[in-house]
């Protein structure tokens, strides 16, 4: 519900994740800080290769350019929870193993997650990143990453150059973690091609798998808000999107735009024409778009499952 600005452009949460604009992450600060972030990342979510020189660094940590960096491995792993309720499992490699007497001497099958964030947290994560992939105007390549018949949640990701070209997403089955780049730093030809190796990897393993859909919390409302204000759209908002919220974290109604009228035949404002700019005022904070270092990792494009 909050709307951010950031020069002129008016844009909210959910614009700056479709828009793949990364200036959101200075909201970071309303959570703690980078230490509160870096903290849970490595405890719940199995980013085990950070280092305590990310700890305090806002800019690299928010943008992908840490000094210990991350695996493929670890990014599907950190994304299970945004299909599962907010329970985060550790990826695994086989289901189980057996000797050649039948005894198990490796076995998954039981795997007990943690609860790395509220139900209702997963859930307004999951729908942002549906949106992302079916948003009615594209801004990035997310939308190849998409499944015919399933609802896919995702992020594209791209580094200075782009050196560096991720998708990362889940299905109701599996998360799926795609990197495509090189070890000596050169730029990534075609940056389509992650969300497209996603798309044909995760539709391969879904081809077997009967539909289902995602744990998603009761407890989060479904509701249209003015992309003006942020705040809950009334009839006379101009321009409405679908936003997701907790009962306790409802934004107020829309009072900005009593005057506004629908019928774009007739001036939007007593006493203005149509083609005047609408003085309507908007709500946020301003912030600038960090930059960080590059961090390639290995020279072939690789796809890591992880199972939920």
């Amino acid at each position: 519900s909050i709307s951010m600005l950031n020069k002129n452009l008016d844009l909210n949460i959910t614009d700056y994740v479709t828009v793949d604009f990364n200036a959101v992450v200075s909201c970071i600060d309303l959570i703690g800080g980078p230490e509160v972030a870096y903290d849970h990342a490595t405890t719940f979510l199995g980013l085990n290769h950070l280092n305590e020189d990310d700890r305090g660094a806002i800019a690299s940590l928010s943008l992908g350019g840490m000094n210990g960096g991350v695996s493929v491995r670890e990014m599907a792993n950190a994304y299970t929870y945004v299909a599962n309720g907010g329970m985060h499992y550790d990826t695994y490699t086989y289901y189980y193993v057996t000797d050649r007497r039948g005894n198990v001497i490796l076995d998954n099958r039981d795997r007990v997650g943690i609860q790395a964030y509220s139900k209702e947290t997963a859930t307004i994560m999951n729908r942002l990143l549906y949106a992302n992939l079916n948003a009615e105007t594209h801004h990035t390549s997310a939308f190849y990453a998409s499944v015919y018949g399933w609802e896919i949640c995702g992020k594209t990701g791209t580094t200075n150059d782009e050196y560096d070209s991720w998708f990362c997403g889940v299905s109701p089955y599996a998360a799926l973690a795609v990197w495509t780049g090189f070890d000596d730093p050169a730029s990534v030809w075609n940056t389509d091609n992650a969300t497209i190796t996603f798309s044909k990897v995760m539709g391969r393993y879904l081809e077997d798998k009967e539909y289902k859909d995602y744990d998603l919390s009761e407890g989060v409302i479904e509701a249209e808000y003015c992309t003006i204000t942020g705040k809950l759209a009334e009839k006379t908002c101009k321009t409405k999107a679908t936003g997701y919220y907790t009962e306790d974290n409802m934004p107020s109604k829309c009072k900005s735009h009593a005057g506004f009228i629908e019928d774009e035949t007739k001036p939007t404002n007593p006493g203005q024409e149509n083609d005047e700019p609408s003085t309507a005022p908007t709500v946020g904070i301003e912030i600038d778009i960090p930059t960080a270092p590059v961090e390639p990792t290995t020279t072939d494009p690789q796809e890591t499952v992880a199972e939920n």
